[in-house]
């Protein structure tokens, strides 16, 4: 379970959607978009995933 902390870091950078988060990487499933989201040592930042 992604904790408020986690949400409110993800939320500040994808907007809103569902979230989840599995360790250090999270999915940010928006209506039109799915974003993804790696935590480092300064919080969260936007990942592209790789094709």
């Amino acid at each position: 379970m992604p904790t408020d902390e986690d949400k409110a870091g993800i939320n500040k950078l994808g907007g809103a959607g569902e979230i989840k988060v599995a360790g250090t990487v999270a999915r940010l499933k928006g209506t039109a978009v799915t974003k993804y989201f790696k935590k480092g040592p300064n919080g969260w930042a936007p990942v592209v995933p790789k094709k």
